[in-house]
Parts: C-alpha cells; sequence; structure tokens
C-alpha cells in the first residue's frame, strides 16, 4: 500500500521530523510516528498546486521522498539516500558485536560495507564506512580470523590524516590481531606497516606527554617493523614507502645520516611529491645554508609535482621565512590559498601566518585586510581582534582603530574581569609597543617638560574637585584650576569655538557616594576638555599624559570604594590613553589593575570609611607638593629664558633613547645576567626567558623616552649608558634591573 504524505503545517511536519530522527535509533517506532504522521495525512488530502514542501510515503520498510531522498529502517540497519547524504548505520551489527556474536556481526558489517561502496561510491575515508570496517576487523578477530582482522586494520590505518584520533581507543586489540596475522604470515609486508604505523602513533603520544623513555622504546619497535617491511616489499612503489616512513623514525631516534639515506633511496625509486615534501621538512630542521637551498629546491619540486597540495606551500612559506626571504613566504601562502578546498580546516592557519608576516613587511593595511578576514570567519574570536587592533593603531589609522577597539570591547564585556583583553598587561604592554615604534619613526613626540606639565594639568583637574568634595579647598590649586581653565579656552578660541575654558567647581550634594560619582563625572567631562587642548598645543602623547594622570589617581581612589561603575570607567581610561603616553606600562598598569581585580570583591564598608577619612588630608598633602614642584619649574623655566635672553647657552635637557631592560627580583640575579651578557647571550633571549616585567614579550624594549618618563633611579642609569653599553644593576620599586641603551638621539647623543 503506498500512503501519500504532505507537510501540511507544523504538527505534521514535527511528526516527520520525530520519524526521521527515530529511524536512526528506533526503526520500529519510526514506522509507527510515520503512519501516525500519514494518517493525519490522509484526512488533509494534499492541494494540486502550491506546494508545501516534499511529498513522504512509506513504501515496505521505507520513508520514500518526492524530493529523491530515502530512509530505509530495519531492525538490522538503517539506510539514507538523497543528493546530499549517503549512508548506512548497521546498528544491528553493532549490537551483534556487543553481544559477541561475531559471526552476525561480520555479515551485518560487510552488507554494509557493500552497500555503501556500490550505492554512495563511498571510501574508507569515509567516517561511517570507517566505523564498518571498523567493525568488520573487530568481528574477525573475535572469530580468530586474524588474517582477514588485520587486512581491514590496515586499510584503517592509512584512511587519512584522522585514522589516528579515530582508532585511539583501539591500538590493543588491533595489535594483538596484527600479531598473530604476522605470525601465521611472516612476510606479508602490510602486516609490517601497519604494526609499525601503529607503534609510531603509540611513540608520538609518549613524545607529547613528555615521556622519552617510552617515544624511545616504540620508535625501536617501529623501527624493527619497517625493516620488515621493507624486507618484504616486493614493488619499488612499496619499498619507497617504507623507506620514506622509516626516514621518520631515524630523525626521531637522532640518526640524521641515515634518515637522509632512506629519504633519497625513496625519491631515486618513487620521485613523489610527498617525498621530496619530506626531504624539504629533513633539511629545512637543519638549519644552514646548503640545506636550506636544497629544501626550497625540494619543496618548489614538489609543488611542480602535486600543486594542488595547500600544504606544500605552507611548508614552502616556512622555509622562506627561515631563509629570510617574507616576500617569497607571503607568495607561497596566497598559492596554497589559492588551492584550498572551500570551508579547509587549515583556512585560519595560513591567513593568519600571511597577516603576521604582511605586519613584520610592513604591509600594514594588507595585515588590516587579513585580519579582518580572520574576524569575519571567527567573530567571537579576541585574539584576532586584538591583533587587528594592533596592526590599524600602528598604521595610524585612528579612526579603524577606534572602531576596532569598540568591537574588542564589547567582546570583553561578555568575558571574565581577569579575561579580558583590553586590560590585560600583556595586551597594553604590547600596545605601548607599538605606539612607541609609530612615534620613533614619525618623530611626532611631546617633549620631556611637555609631559610634565601634561601629568600636572591632569592632577590639577582631579584634585581640585576632590578637595572640595572633602571640604579641603586649596586657595593655590584654586588659583592653578583658573590658569588651566584659561589654557583651555585658549586652545577653544584657537579652534574657532567659544572660550568657555573649565566650568567652576560646583557643590556636589546627596551621600557620600553619590557626592563622588558626582564629582567624578564633573571631573571627567573637564578632563576631555584638558586633553584636547593638551592634544593640539602639546601632542597626543602629552595629551594622553593629562588622562592617565586623572585617570590614575581616579583608579586609586576608587579601589575598594564599591563604586564599580566609575572603576570601570577609570580603568577603561587608562587602558585606552596609557599606550598612547609611551610610558614603560609598568608605571600606570598596576594601579590600573589594582583597582580593576577590585571589581570582584565586596566593598568593605570600614575600608571605605578609612579611606575617606584619609582622603582629604592626603589630598591636601599632594596639592602642596604639586604646587611647590609648579613653583619650582616655573622658576626654572624663568632661568633657562633669562640665560636665552643674555647670551648664556642653557645645558641642554633633551633627546631621547631607545633602550631595552630585564626586571628581576634579586640583585644575584640581575649580576648573573649581566654575566651571561659579557659572555655572549643576547640581551632580548635573555629578557624573554627572565623578565618579570611586562616588557619581556617584547625582549624587554622599552621603546624611545626623554627625561622625566622613568622613574629617577631607572632614568640616571640609562642616560648614563653609550649605546650598547649594558648597565650595573640598577634598584628601583619595581625590582632589580638590567639595562642596555640600544640608540641615542638628540643632546642625548651628544652627551654620550
Amino acid at each position: 500500500m503506498r500512503r501519500l504524505i504532505v507537510f501540511s503545517n507544523k504538527a505534521h511536519a514535527l511528526l516527520i521530523a520525530m520519524a526521521i530522527f527515530a529511524a536512526a535509533l528506533f526503526p520500529a517506532t519510526a514506522l509507527l510516528i510515520l503512519t501516525t504522521a500519514s494518517g493525519y495525512a490522509e484526512s488533509q488530502p494534499p492541494k494540486e498546486s502550491g506546494g508545501g514542501g516534499p511529498k513522504l510515503w512509506i513504501e515496505g520498510d521505507s520513508i520514500k521522498s518526492s524530493s529523491g531522498a530515502s530512509i530505509t529502517s530495519t531492525n538490522e540497519s538503517t539506510r539514507t539516500q538523497s543528493g546530499d547524504h549517503c549512508s548506512y548505520n548497521a546498528h544491528g551489527a553493532a549490537k551483534a558485536l556487543k553481544n559477541k556474536d561475531y559471526k552476525a556481526a561480520r555479515a551485518g558489517y560487510e552488507k554494509a560495507i557493500q552497500w555503501t561502496q556500490e550505492t554512495c561510491g563511498a571510501t574508507v575515508n569515509d567516517f561511517e564506512l570507517f566505523e564498518n570496517y571498523k567493525g568488520r576487523a573487530q568481528a574477525s578477530a573475535g572469530l580468530g580470523d586474524y588474517d582477514a582482522a588485520a587486512r581491514d586494520i590496515t586499510l584503517l590505518v592509512r584512511a587519512g590524516s584522522f585514522a589516528g584520533q579515530r582508532l585511539m581507543h583501539d591500538l590493543e586489540w588491533m595489535t594483538d590481531a596484527l600479531d598473530r596475522a604476522i605470525e601465521s604470515q611472516p612476510e606479508n609486508a602490510l602486516f609490517y606497516m601497519a604494526r609499525a604505523d601503529i607503534r609510531t602513533s603509540q611513540a608520538d603520544d609518549y613524545w607529547i606527554t613528555g615521556d622519552t623513555e617510552q617515544q624511545m622504546a616504540f620508535a625501536e619497535l617501529a623501527l624493527a617493523d619497517r625493516d620488515a617491511q621493507l624486507k618484504y616489499a616486493k614493488t619499488p612503489a612499496e619499498r619507497a614507502d617504507a623507506l620514506a616512513r622509516r626516514h621518520f623514525l631515524h630523525k626521531t631516534l637522532k640518526n640524521p645520516d641515515q634518515a637522509l639515506a632512506d629519504i633519497n633511496e625513496a625519491i631515486e625509486l618513487d620521485p613523489k611529491g610527498e617525498y621530496y615534501r619530506r626531504r624539504a621538512l629533513f633539511n629545512k630542521d637543519k638549519k644552514d645554508v646548503a640545506a636550506t637551498i636544497q629544501a626550497i629546491a625540494d619543496i618548489n619540486k614538489a609543488i611542480e609535482l602535486e600543486p594542488n597540495e595547500a600544504y606544500y606551500h605552507k611548508l614552502a612559506a616556512e622555509i622562506y621565512e627561515s631563509a629570510g626571504d617574507r616576500e617569497s613566504a607571503i607568495k607561497s601562502l596566497t598559492t596554497g590559498l589559492g588551492v584550498m578546498p572551500p570551508k579547509s580546516h587549515l583556512y585560519t592557519d595560513y591567513v593568519s601566518k600571511r597577516a603576521e608576516l604582511y605586519h613584520t613587511q610592513g604591509r600594514l593595511d594588507e595585515a588590516a585586510k587579513d585580519y579582518a578576514t580572520l574576524i569575519a570567519k571567527l567573530p567571537d574570536g579576541s585574539k584576532w581582534h586584538a591583533k587587528h587592533l594592533l596592526v590599524l593603531i600602528e598604521a595610524g589609522r585612528d579612526e579603524d582603530a577606534d572602531d576596532a577597539r569598540e568591537k574588542l570591547a564589547a567582546l570583553d564585556f561578555k568575558a571574565e574581569f581577569k579575561k579580558r583583553t583590553l586590560t590585560s598587561k600583556d595586551f597594553l604592554c604590547e600596545v605601548t609597543g607599538v605606539f612607541n615604534k609609530r612615534y620613533g619613526e614619525t618623530g611626532k613626540t611631546s617633549s620631556g617638560a611637555d609631559m610634565r606639565q601634561a601629568w600636572n594639568m591632569g592632577q590639577v583637574v582631579s584634585l581640585v574637585p576632590l578637595l572640595d568634595l572633602v571640604g579641603k579647598k586649596d586657595s593655590k590649586l584654586t588659583k592653578a584650576w583658573t590658569a588651566l581653565s584659561k589654557f583651555v579656552a585658549d586652545a577653544q578660541k584657537s579652534r574657532g569655538q567659544k572660550p568657555a575654558g573649565l566650568l567652576d567647581v560646583p557643590e556636589f550634594k546627596g551621600s557620600a557616594t553619590e557626592k563622588l560619582i558626582e564629582a567624578l563625572v564633573f571631573i571627567d567631562l573637564q578632563q576631555e576638555k584638558v586633553r584636547r587642548a593638551v592634544t593640539e598645543e602639546m601632542g597626543a602623547q602629552a595629551g594622553a599624559m593629562a588622562t592617565i594622570s586623572a585617570a590614575v589617581r581616579e583608579a586609586q581612589l576608587l579601589t575598594k570604594l564599591g563604586t564599580p561603575n566609575r572603576t570601570i570607567r577609570a580603568v577603561d581610561a587608562i587602558a585606552e590613553y596609557g599606550p598612547q603616553t609611551g610610558l614603560a606600562c609598568e608605571i600606570w598598569v598596576a594601579p590600573m589593575q589594582k583597582a580593576f581585580f577590585s571589581l570582584g570583591e565586596e566593598p568593605d564598608k570600614d575600608v571605605i570609611a578609612a579611606a575617606w577619612a584619609e582622603t582629604g588630608s592626603a589630598f591636601q598633602k599632594e596639592g602642596d607638593r604639586l604646587f611647590e614642584e609648579s613653583k619650582q619649574a616655573n622658576a626654572k623655566q624663568a632661568k633657562a629664558k633669562s640665560a636665552s635672553t643674555s647670551g648664556v647657552k642653557p645645558k641642554a635637557q633633551g633627546g631621547r633613547i631607545h633602550a631595552r631592560h630585564i626586571l628581576v627580583k634579586t640583585e644575584a640575579e640581575a649580576r648573573d645576567l649581566i654575566a651571561k651578557l659579557k659572555a655572549g647571550a643576547d640581551f632580548a633571549d635573555l629578557a624573554k626567558k627572565n623578565s618579570i616585567g611586562p616588557s619581556a614579550p617584547q625582549g624587554g624594549d622599552l621603546g624611545y623616552f626623554e627625561r622625566g618618563q622613568m622613574v629617577p633611579a631607572f632614568e640616571d642609569a640609562a642616560f648614563a649608558l653609550k649605546p650598547g653599553e649594558i648597565s650595573e644593576p640598577v634598584k628601583t620599586q619595581f625590582g632589580w634591573h638590567v639595562i642596555v641603551v640600544e640608540e641615542a638621539t638628540g643632546s642625548a647623543a651628544k652627551a654620550q
């Protein structure tokens, strides 16, 4: 009987979906559900036109479809055939295998293999056919037919790159079956090959876990099997395969001469692309000029023989990069991407590597384009968003960088506090390095005097409202506020705006917390006016300095005071503008992270009360110190002006140096590093391995800086060094430093 079924409404479609799902697991249930669905359909006759989806019907034990799909379900199997999918789920055979009915299991798997090969044109690489071969091998082993089991195992171990992952839980019974098959057929090269493949896989597993002893033991067992495989191989191609695989084992066992001899002979017997690739990889790892030249020739030969193997092009890129030819490496990756199958799992590897090379070559727009491609493919990958942002900053594409920062901030918002990218020490120090490089290349840096003045402006704009807030109004700082307001007004006037300057500090009202928040909002508004004015008059670097000056004070004040939204605002300001100052990130990252990590803690009311009790006097002392420092700076400026007008040339204070440092905890560690450096060790390598400072990933690189940008002890030691000279251990509040100056410019160079 033929029953016609039509997707006539949602309830009916749901019954059909239930039938298809159940077919794979419970065939009888599936047919019952489908019969119910068909009965429902018969009471709702199909329309002659207008559609509604494909028609389904029951025919014997099958679910048929007008679209061409067919699902046949019995107690033994579920067979599916359509344009997109063709498979045979031998659940009856699997059940028999579980019950140790090996004869029935093998018969079921044989039927599944035959149907899938004839109907679907499948190979052993296809998942379900692979599983059916494995089931048949296990059933054959259970029946004691080890030769048949070994033949299937031989197919399985060579079934594509994922075979090892699919077989990782089956190695014990497979090895036992191969042992018994080799006993009965001691000259069968294929059985030795399969057992060698398994033992090589086991050696690799021990290498991953770091168990070198077991790795070498299994490699020796695999080598013995490769020797036997080679001995009994019958054709040149079979001998070449054994030699190429033995080549890998000799590399593992550190027999390089024999490894090279094996791969050379394999190429003579069967000059295929894969063997040239293996020899290219072998020579690449030797890392000498002659070997690198040979590696380039070999990988190009492999590509000539098999131009559509994308991973050949990836190896070519690696070899060219190791030889310093990054442009050829970029071309190889581009070609590899062109021949890569759609949706390849290797796509992101190739694009990310090309982006990295573009970046290294200074082709920043192309690097940014590749990172944008990766973001489109993996929109939630903060790693690519971060790299994209770094490249845009370095390229000076500030508007695009702002957009990229917003997207990364949106991802950060979903992450835990301590896992956010924009506030991580490593990322911020990397951004600082990018800004320092940008400043060094463009020369658009603010002077040391301007940087110090900008810092003081930031202090004034934050201190004055806070002193008013706690009832400690300071007449001296009120005058400083007036002067700062005039500075802002002049800048506004120069850009054609109304010269309003800063607002007068209002009276803050409400509870203590409400007053604090109101004061901080007021400070933020005035600070943005100051930042813009300072940027226009002294440069972007000084503008950033004014911002973090106020933001660092805000972060220090807010730590544990129970105002999380304001704390996040201060942290965000430091994270955005801190790198733009060009200061070593040790200076401003610590207070930012202290405030940030306090967000996860419950505010302690006693701590809050104590902090408020101390705030007034602390601010007042800071205000007095700031006022005295400003007076001294003004006196120095007046003296310098007087000297210049009287024909006396003042002592030069400018100039910049480019330095690296290694930060450690003890003097003994610092002296040990100095000894290694004097013995010829590379400074950047030692910094990466030993420094506890955030510049360690960059080899301790601090970029260019002037006087006034570092802590005094560090600065005095650094400016006293000649380029290439290594300092004695230098003690600061951060630990012990070893410093080297790479370059000095301006008056800093003349002083040396």
